[in-house]
């Protein structure tokens, strides 16, 4: 299997506009324009969220599990919505965690750039476990890793990376757009609606308070609340650039070999 389709590279232009192709363009116009469906109809939009809570929920827990506490994520069928349920930071798998980078490190020491990158991620790592980083960390790749996975759904629409069938390019950019526009929803709400503010400040049920309210409170503490919703706003606007962006740079890579 190839990372790319070449279909289109034979007798075109190398600097042809981003090396998006036809079926590039269709997925992510098309996909991108179909994705405000879900906007017009409630139960279409009630449809989706579950796939959104989905992936908010793995996003935590994926977290979660790298910094040492396992656990599942979970739809609140009580209240809506979902909820990531961990326990207690367990040595076993913090132990694991080092053990897989200790291999990692052994198989790849002969390589500069992979030992570079090992020793800034490592760094990183420990300075974040050993401080409460990690739990804001964790609290943000809720919605982080919404944007993190319309990243790759707009990449692998773009360039047909790992695609087995033409109709999958269009859902990935579906899919893809359809998360940038929630979030983008959900910042414009939080900075100009300000009983939606309140309701989410509220949090879904008592002690389930919400993933940016907590950051929030816990870390930012003297942080304006409009600044971190901002942040986020840039970052989801910049998905699709990110995505695209990626798709250029591998395709020009890989047009001089």
């Amino acid at each position: 299997m190839t990372f790319y389709d070449r279909s289109f590279d034979t007798g075109k232009r190398r600097d042809e506009f981003c090396y998006l192709d036809k079926g590039g363009w269709v997925a992510l116009v098309g996909g991108g324009a179909c994705a405000f469906t879900p906007f017009a109809s409630e139960r279409l939009r009630w449809i989706m969220s579950y796939l959104k809570i989905l992936i908010h929920e793995v996003g935590h827990s994926v977290v979660a599990w790298s910094f040492g506490y396992p656990g599942v994520p979970t739809f609140n069928l009580q209240h809506g919505g979902g909820v990531a349920r961990h326990g207690p930071q367990a040595s076993w798998l913090l132990t694991a965690i080092s053990i897989v980078f200790v291999l990692f490190v052994i198989k790849n020491f002969k390589n500069p750039t992979a030992m570079v990158l090992s020793g800034i991620g490592a760094c990183g790592y420990i300075l974040s476990l050993s401080t409460p980083f990690h739990k804001m960390i964790e609290l943000y790749m809720g919605h982080g890793f919404e944007l993190l996975l319309a990243t790759v759904f707009i990449y692998r629409a773009a360039s047909n990376w790992a695609v087995h069938h033409g109709l999958e390019r269009f859902l990935y950019g579906f899919a893809g757009f359809y998360l940038i526009y929630e979030n983008i929803v959900f910042v414009w709400l939080l900075l100009f609606d300000k009983g939606y503010r309140q309701v989410y400040f509220d949090g879904i049920a008592p002690g389930l308070l919400n993933d940016f309210y907590r950051i929030w409170v816990e870390h930012l503490k003297t942080a304006s609340f409009d600044h971190l919703a901002t942040f986020h706003g840039v970052l989801t606007i910049l998905c699709p650039v990110f995505a695209i962006g990626l798709h250029y740079l591998m395709r020009r890579n890989s047009a001089t070999f």
